[in-house]
């Protein structure tokens, strides 16, 4: 009996093994460096590439989150640096990480965990309210999880197949020539830059939507409407009346002026 080779029954293994090992390499690298350098010594290199990354990520962050909630730019940076690596070992002949639905789920599941924690913090039992005023929420509450998922997912795994039906095609085709049919000449024009598309452009863009959206559900649960009205519950009551006053009195105000206005036009 062959003995059993992991590896061989799910081969994002060993990309997922080289993924983390070269985000630790740059990471210690780019710590080394940064230690190193002096306090006026501009950054180059490898350095300068990181800190660019960097920025721009937190600014993704602050533009979404606000200022105050800058220090999430680490977890989104792995979160990101983590699919897009995986999906560019593709381009070498591995297997991407995100072509696993395992391996999508348990980072979704993260960004999941995390709407319900932002969500208490900020909206404290008001949060579930929802699940009580209308109980299909408790349905729709799994869309994010399952959207995240399968979304990147199922683009990974549909560039592999296209690939993978692309190769056989023209394998088929191009190995009926004569002579030349041995050596698949069209794949080697036309592969390159399908790869490109697949694996370099498609698998950084859905690294930076997947990004995107973790940080857009957790600001939905910031500024939730009931959010809002539990402010408003908290005004003392002689606040809550004098503002209704005011509410009252600005729409006869504005009442008022329509009237005048269409008595200046009738004259």
């Amino acid at each position: 009996m062959d003995k059993w080779k992991p590896w061989q029954i799910m081969p994002q293994l060993v990309t997922i093994v080289l993924t983390t090992l070269l985000i630790v390499v740059i990471s210690y690298i780019y710590y080394y460096k940064v230690k190193r350098m002096k306090a006026d010594q501009e950054p180059r290199g490898i350095v300068l590439i990181v800190e660019l990354i960097i920025k721009a990520i937190e600014k993704i962050v602050v533009d979404v989150l606000g200022v105050k909630y800058k220090y999430l730019t680490v977890y989104l940076m792995y979160l990101m640096g983590y699919i897009l690596i995986g999906n560019w070992l593709s381009v070498i002949g591995l297997e991407s990480p995100s072509s696993m639905w395992t391996v999508t789920a348990a980072m979704a599941i993260v960004t999941f965990v995390g709407i319900y924690v932002v969500g208490i913090r900020f909206q404290k039992l008001l949060f579930f309210k929802k699940y009580l005023v209308n109980p299909l929420e408790l349905i729709s509450q799994f869309s994010p999880f399952i959207s995240l998922s399968f979304r990147l997912f199922g683009n990974v795994l549909a560039g592999s197949v296209i690939l993978g039906m692309f190769y056989g095609l023209t394998g088929t085709i191009w190995g009926k020539i004569p002579i030349i049919g041995q050596v698949n000449l069209l794949i080697g024009v036309m592969g390159p830059f399908l790869h490109i598309y697949f694996d370099l452009f498609a698998g950084s863009l859905q690294a930076l939507v997947f990004g995107i959206l973790t940080i857009t559900y957790w600001k939905l649960q910031m500024n939730n409407e009931s959010n809002r009205n539990e402010l408003m519950v908290k005004l003392p009551r002689k606040l809550r009346k004098k503002q209704k006053e005011l509410t009252h009195e600005e729409q006869r105000h504005h009442e008022w002026n329509e009237q005048a206005m269409m008595d200046q036009k009738i004259k």
